[in-house]
């Protein structure tokens, strides 16, 4: 059962699906086309507009154009691992490429689940890794 607010919500999004669905079907399309003809992607032409835009591709490409303010919920940015941080029976400190391109990518922060012995394994354990984002104290927390 849903709430009237939920209803509300449903109805104010029933737009949106079927330009949804209108975008998509067009994108098939094209696809098809291009299968069929043996045509390769191409790129839009930089004087060209951005389809429901107001902006062209040139404008786009050299950041000419104001976006509406990030929403504080948003400006924090996390990157989570569906599997181990490091190889099997290997330390953290030995599993370094996962932490280095976490700490390079600019998030605030990074998970990784681990498990053991394998995907499959009825026992299994989840742990949280995460890393300070300040240089001065990186430290790994279990």
């Amino acid at each position: 059962m849903l709430t009237p607010a939920a209803l509300d919500a449903l109805e104010a999004l029933a737009g949106f699906n079927r330009e949804r669905r209108r975008i998509m079907h067009e994108r098939i399309q094209r696809r098809a086309a291009r299968f069929r003809d043996g045509r390769r992607i191409g790129f839009l032409e930089p004087a060209a507009i951005i389809p429901r835009t107001q902006l062209t591709v040139q404008q786009a490409r050299a950041a000419e154009f104001e976006g509406a303010e990030i929403p504080p919920d948003l400006q924090r940015q996390w990157i989570q691992g569906t599997g181990p941080a490091t190889k099997p029976r290997s330390t953290v400190e030995e599993g370094i490429r996962n932490v280095a391109y976490a700490l390079l990518s600019g998030a605030d922060g990074w998970m990784f689940t681990a498990r053991t012995r394998s995907a499959r394994s009825t026992a299994c354990r989840s742990t949280t890794s995460a890393i300070s984002r300040s240089p001065s104290r990186a430290k790994i927390r279990f």
